[in-house]
C-alpha cells in the first residue's frame, strides 16, 4: 500500500499536540472559530531526473509536460525491494540558511554514498549534497555555484570529484567541486570557455560526459555544426586546458552524449545518433543511424549501451571488439523518457508522465519490465463524485482517487487513453471526456478496469492540451482552447461558441463556473468575464461582459446573488471583488478586500458561510454578510497554479510550482464543548468526563485558561477535569477552558462549580501553652482557638490537672490554683466546641514552684575602724535557707569614705583623708528570686599617731632601735590578722 507523506497534515500535528504539557493555565489561549486548512496533498508531477542508491529512488519533476525546462520543486522518494515501487514520501528542500527559500533540483546524481543535487532557489544556485534518512533525504551541505546557466548537468569523476556543467552566452562553464565522504562539499575552480549556443529553441544547449579523466562536452549549435570539446584533468581532479576536437560529420546539436572507452556516442535531435571514435583531437564517424530515434540519456553497461528514445522506448545496442554496433534488442513502452540509472542488472528510468519503470538487462542484451510505479502528469481537469475523484493528467492519463476524511487518498486505478484528455466530467455512473477533440462518455466501472468501451458523441473541434468540461443545470459545457461547446443531458452536443483571438493567439479561458443557469467564463487576456444565459442550450445568450482591470488565472465564485471575482489590486496583491447580480445583465460592483499574497493564480470555492480563495497561500473569507467579505485565516502550506474544483466542503488545487501535486483544503471549524457545571462539598474533589464536538472529527486538547478561585483545575489523561477545592472555601466559582483541534481551531467553553460549604470544626492555635505558677497560689492565661465558619465556641476543661484545679470562661481565659505545698509539674486539657458539637482539645504545661525564702546576715554587728586616708577590710556573712545563689551589693553609701563588696561577702571601706569620726553605709544581700536582706556597717574613722625627734645621738640610736622593735612587733601582728581572715574564709567556703 502506499505511503505519502502528506497522507493528512492533521496526524503530523496529532504528534506535536501530545507532546505539550495540557494542564495548567494556558496564557497563549485563543480562540478560533474556523481557519483554512491543508487536509493532504497527493498525486505526482511528471517524472524528470531518477538516482538510486541502496534501495531508496529520488526522483524530481516537471511542471509542464513536455518542456524540459519547466522543472517542479517536488521530490518524490520511493523505495525499491522485492515488492517492487513503493512512495514513501514527497518533500521539497530549502536552503539550510533560509528555508522559505525553496530549491528548484535541476540535475541529480549519487556519489560517495550521497545523494546530490543541483538546483536554484530564490538565493541564487546550489550544490546541495543529501543522505537518505526515515524515508527522506536530510541535507547535509550545500554550497552556492558560480554557474548560471538555466540547464545545468552535475558529472561524477573519480575519488570526490564532481562537476557542474552549464552553457551559456559566455561559452561553457565547468565547475569543480569535491564531496568528502562525511558529505562536505569544498568549491575548488571554474572556467569558462569555447563559443555560446545558437540555438534558441531549445534548452539543451551541450551535452557532457565523462570517462578516464577527461570530460567531453559539445557546445550545440543552430544550423551549423556544434562545437566538441575535450577537457582533461589532472590527477587530483582540478581542471586542466580545453582543446576542440575536429569532426567533420558534427551535427548542429547533441541532445545526450556519453564517452566509452575512446569511443562518443552522440544522439541529436531530428532523430538520429552517431558513434564517433576518438583519436587524439580528431573525431570520425564509425557508425549512425538516421531512424526515428531521439535518445534522452545513453547508459552502458559493459559492451552494452542503452539509448533511452524520447518517444517509443529502449534501445539496447552492442559494441564489437573491433568497434562495429550490432543493434541487439528494444523494449517498447509508453510516455517520454527522460532520465535513466544502471544499477547491477536493473534500470531505472523515468517516463514523465506515466511514471517510473524498472526493468531487468538479461545476458543476452535483451530487457524485460519489473516493476513499475505512476501516479503522475500534468493536471488539466478535475471531476468529483461522491468520496471518488477524476483527475485528467496529461498527456492520457484519468487517475482515479478515493477519499476519505480518516485515511490517505489512494489512487485506486488509472484509464490510458490513446490520445489526448483534454477534460473530464461525472455525474452518477457516467464520465465524460473530452479524448483527442472527441466527446466520449464512458461507464465509470470500465474506466478503473482500464477498459476503453465508450460512446462517441461528435467532435469538439480542436485537439491538443487546453481543455475542460463542467456539468451546469441542463447538461454541459466543454471548453477547447477558444471554444465552448454545450451539450445536453444525453451527450448531444447542442451549440458552440467560438471566442476568437487576441492578435492571432488564442484568448486563454479560465476556468468555467456554473450557477443555476448562468455560466461564467473568465477571459485572461482580455481580463474580460463573461456571462451566459444557458437556459435554451440552442441559443446560448450572451447577458454581459464585466471588463475588469486584470484577472488571474483560476476561476469565480458565486454564492446566491453575489459574484466572487480574484483580481490583482493594490501592489499586485490577490483581492476579491464583490458584485451583485440579481440582475445579470447589470452586475454592480459592490466591494473589494485584500487577501494578500502575490502571483497570478487563484482558485475560489464556497462552503456555507465561507470563502475559499487560494493563490501563493490559501485564505479564508467569512462571507455571513455576502456583501463585506471578512478575511479571518491564511495558511501558507496551500498554493494553487490555476487549476482546481470545489465540490461539497473541499477544494482540490494543483500546488504552485508543479504540474501534478494536488493539495486538498477544507474548511476547519473549531471543537466546540457545553458549559460544564461540577458540585463538590468544601475541600473535596471532583472529576468530569471532557467531551467536546469536532465537525471533522479531529483529535482535541484541553488546555485551562483561567483557574478557579476557590481551589485549582486540572487534566487528567486529556479526557477528565479534576476540580480539587481549598481549604475553607465554598459558595459558587467559575472557570474557562479552552478546547483546540490538530488544525488550531478553538473554542472556549465555561466551568462552573457549585461548593457546597460544610462545618468545619474549631482549631486552637498552634503554640505550647505553659503556665507557671508558685505553690498555693494562681495564675492565668488566656487561650486561642478560631472556627473559620465564625461559630460561637464553647470552652470547657476536659481533663482536671492532679496538683492543681484548672478553671476556663466562656472567653477562654484560664484559670490554675496549684495546690499548697505542690510542686514540680502538672497538665490539664481545655475544649472548644462549636455549636455542631465538632471540638478541638490543647493541653496546658503547669510548672509549680515553691515560695521563696529571702537571704538573712547573721546577727553579729558589723563594725570597721579605720585610720583617716587608709583603708580597712571585714567579711559579713549571709546564708539562704533556699541555697541560692546570693549576690551583694551596696545600697547606701558611706558619707566619709567608699565602701565596696564583692561576691564573698569581702566590705573594704577607703577612709577620705584628713577626716575622722563615725561614717556607716548599707550592705544587700539578694537571691536569685528576688529576696534580699541589708545591713548597716558602722564605721570610726581616727587620726593618723604623730612621732617625737630626739637630737641626742644616742638617744636616737635607742630610738631607732626601739622603732625598730616596734615595727617587728607590728608586722606580727598583721601576720597573725591575715591568717585569722584566712580562716574565717575557708569556713564561708565550706
Amino acid at each position: 500500500m502506499q505511503v505519502l507523506h502528506h497522507m493528512f497534515s492533521h496526524t503530523i500535528k496529532v504528534l506535536l499536540f501530545l507532546a505539550v504539557i495540557i494542564t495548567g493555565v494556558d496564557v497563549n489561549a485563543q480562540e478560533k472559530a474556523a481557519s483554512i486548512v491543508l487536509k493532504e496533498t497527493f498525486g505526482s508531477d511528471s517524472y524528470n531526473r531518477i538516482v538510486y542508491q541502496d534501495g531508496t529512488v529520488v526522483v524530481s519533476g516537471l511542471r509542464e509536460e513536455g518542456r524540459a525546462d519547466a522543472f517542479s520543486q517536488s521530490l518524490d522518494i520511493l523505495k525499491y525491494g522485492e515488492a517492487g515501487l513503493e512512495l514513501v514520501n514527497q518533500i521539497r528542500l530549502s536552503n539550510k540558511k533560509d528555508r522559505t527559500a525553496v530549491i528548484t533540483p535541476k540535475d541529480m546524481i549519487t556519489h560517495n554514498g550521497h545523494f546530490l543535487i543541483f538546483g536554484s532557489s530564490s538565493l541564487g544556485n546550489y550544490l546541495i549534497s543529501a543522505r537518505s534518512s526515515d524515508n527522506s533525504l536530510v541535507v547535509v551541505d550545500e554550497l552556492k555555484s558560480k554557474v548560471y546557466g538555466y540547464d545545468a548537468k552535475l558529472i561524477a569523476g573519480d575519488g570526490d570529484n564532481v562537476y557542474v556543467i552549464a552553457s551559456g552566452s559566455a561559452g561553457i562553464t565547468v565547475e569543480h567541486f569535491t564531496i568528502a565522504n562525511d558529505g562536505t562539499i569544498k568549491q575548488s575552480e571554474h572556467i569558462t570557455f569555447g563559443v555560446a549556443p545558437n540555438e534558441p529553441n531549445y534548452f539543451d544547449n551541450f551535452s557532457a560526459s565523462y570517462s578516464n579523466q577527461v570530460l567531453y562536452i559539445t557546445s550545440n549549435q543552430d544550423d551549423i555544426p556544434a562545437v566538441l570539446y575535450r577537457l582533461p584533468l589532472y590527477e587530483d581532479g582540478r581542471l586542466g586546458e580545453a582543446t576542440t576536437l575536429t569532426f567533420e560529420n558534427a551535427k548542429s546539436a547533441y541532445h545526450t552524449s556519453k564517452v566509452t572507452g575512446d569511443l562518443w556516442l552522440l544522439s541529436y535531435h531530428y532523430w538520429g545518433f552517431q558513434v564517433a571514435k576518438i583519436e587524439g583531437n580528431k573525431l570520425s564517424v564509425i557508425y549512425e543511424s538516421n531512424e526515428n530515434t531521439w535518445y534522452n540519456k545513453i547508459e552502458i553497461k559493459g559492451n552494452l549501451f542503452f539509448g533511452f528514445d524520447t518517444f517509443s522506448g529502449i534501445d539496447v545496442y552492442e559494441i564489437g571488439n573491433n568497434h562495429e554496433i550490432t543493434y541487439k534488442s528494444k523494449l517498447q513502452t509508453n510516455g517520454f523518457l527522460r532520465d535513466a540509472q544502471i544499477v547491477g542488472d536493473e534500470i531505472f528510468f523515468t517516463k514523465s508522465a506515466q511514471g517510473i519503470e524498472v526493468a531487468k538487462i538479461h545476458g543476452d542484451g535483451s530487457v524485460t519490465r519489473l516493476s513499475s510505479f505512476n501516479q503522475s502528469g500534468q493536471v488539466i481537469d478535475m471531476a468529483m463524485h461522491e468520496n471518488e475523484l477524476a483527475v485528467a493528467a496529461l498527456d492520457n492519463n484519468l487517475h482515479f482517487w478515493s477519499l476519505s476524511e480518516n485515511e490517505p487518498a489512494l489512487k485506486s486505478a488509472t484509464y490510458n487513453t490513446v490520445g489526448t484528455l483534454q477534460g473530464v466530467a461525472w455525474n452518477g455512473d457516467k464520465v465524460v471526456i473530452n479524448h483527442d477533440a472527441n466527446l466520449e462518455s464512458h461507464l465509470a466501472g470500465n474506466l478503473k478496469n482500464n477498459v476503453g468501451l465508450s460512446e462517441s458523441h461528435g467532435s469538439l473541434g480542436w485537439g491538443g492540451r487546453d481543455g475542460q468540461i463542467i456539468k451546469i443545470k441542463n447538461g454541459y459545457v466543454a471548453q477547447a482552447f477558444h471554444q465552448l461547446y454545450f451539450i445536453d443531458e444525453l451527450f448531444n452536443i447542442v451549440s458552440s461558441i467560438e471566442l476568437g483571438s487576441i492578435g492571432g493567439s488564442y484568448n486563454l479561458i479560465q476556468q468555467l463556473v456554473s450557477s443555476d443557469n448562468l455560466l461564467f467564463v473568465p477571459l485572461y487576456d482580455t481580463a474580460d468575464l463573461i456571462i451566459y444565459d444557458t437556459s435554451d442550450l440552442s441559443n446560448i445568450v450572451e447577458l454581459t461582459r464585466i471588463d475588469l482591470d486584470s484577472i488571474l488565472i483560476g476561476n469565480i465564485a458565486v454564492k446566491g446573488a453575489h459574484l466572487y471575482v480574484p483580481r490583482r489590486l493594490d501592489a499586485n496583491d490577490l483581492g476579491i471583488t464583490t458584485f451583485d447580480i440579481s440582475n445579470p445583465e447589470k452586475p454592480v460592483e459592490l466591494f473589494s478586500v485584500l487577501a494578500g499574497g502575490g502571483g497570478y493564480n487563484a482558485t475560489l470555492h464556497i462552503d456555507g458561510n465561507f470563502l475559499m480563495a487560494v493563490g501563493d497561500k490559501g485564505t479564508l473569507f467569512d462571507i455571513s454578510d455576502p456583501v463585506t467579505p471578512v478575511k479571518i485565516d491564511e495558511n501558507l502550506e496551500i498554493s494553487s497554479n490555476g487549476i482546481g474544483l470545489g465540490s461539497g466542503k473541499n477544494l482540490f488545487t494543483v500546488s504552485r510550482n508543479t504540474g501534478g501535486r494536488i493539495h486538498r483544503s477544507q474548511v476547519n471549524l473549531a471543537p466546540t464543548h457545553l458549559d460544564l457545571s461540577m458540585a463538590v462539598q468544601e475541600e473535596g474533589q471532583v472529576e468530569a468526563l471532557l467531551s467536546a464536538t469536532d465537525n471533522e472529527n479531529d483529535a482535541v486538547t484541553y488546555s485551562i485558561v483561567s483557574q478557579p478561585e476557590k481551589g485549582s483545575l486540572s487534566i487528567k489523561d486529556n479526557a477528565k477535569l479534576v476540580f480539587k477545592g481549598a481549604n475553607d472555601k465554598n459558595g459558587a466559582d467559575k472557570a474557562l477552558l479552552l478546547v483546540t483541534d490538530v488544525h488550531g481551531g478553538a473554542s472556549q467553553f465555561e466551568v462552573v462549580i457549585d461548593i457546597e460549604p460544610v462545618n468545619d470544626a474549631p482549631a486552637f492555635d498552634q503554640s505550647v501553652v505553659s503556665i507557671s505558677v508558685i505553690s498555693g497560689q494562681s495564675q492565668t492565661t488566656a487561650l486561642v482557638a478560631q472556627d473559620v465558619d465564625g461559630d460561637t465556641l464553647t470552652y470547657a476543661v476536659a481533663e482536671q490537672a492532679g496538683k492543681g484545679e484548672a478553671t476556663v470562661n466562656h472567653l477562654g481565659e484560664v484559670t490554675y490554683t496549684a495546690n499548697a505545698d505542690a510542686t514540680g509539674t502538672d497538665i490539664f486539657v481545655v475544649s472548644a466546641t462549636d455549636p455542631s458539637g465538632e471540638f478541638t482539645k490543647k493541653t496546658v504545661s503547669v510548672t509549680i514552684v515553691q515560695p521563696n525564702h529571702a537571704p538573712v546576715f547573721d546577727d553579729t554587728e558589723a563594725s570597721i575602724s579605720v585610720v583617716s586616708g587608709q583603708s580597712q577590710t571585714v567579711i559579713l556573712t549571709a546564708s539562704d535557707s533556699d541555697g541560692d545563689t546570693l549576690t551583694y551589693a551596696v545600697a547606701e553609701q558611706a558619707g566619709k569614705g567608699i565602701a565596696s563588696i564583692n561576691q564573698l561577702g569581702e566590705v573594704t571601706y577607703m577612709a577620705n583623708a584628713d577626716v575622722t569620726g563615725a561614717d556607716s553605709f548599707v550592705v544587700t544581700v539578694s537571691d536569685i528570686s528576688g529576696g534580699s536582706a541589708s545591713k548597716t556597717v558602722s564605721v570610726t574613722i581616727s587620726a593618723p599617731v604623730s612621732q617625737t625627734t630626739n637630737s641626742n645621738t644616742k638617744d636616737n640610736t635607742s630610738s631607732s632601735e626601739q622603732g625598730s622593735s616596734g615595727g617587728s612587733l607590728g608586722w606580727y601582728y598583721l601576720l597573725v590578722l591575715v591568717v585569722v581572715l584566712m580562716q574565717r574564709r575557708s569556713k564561708l567556703l565550706k
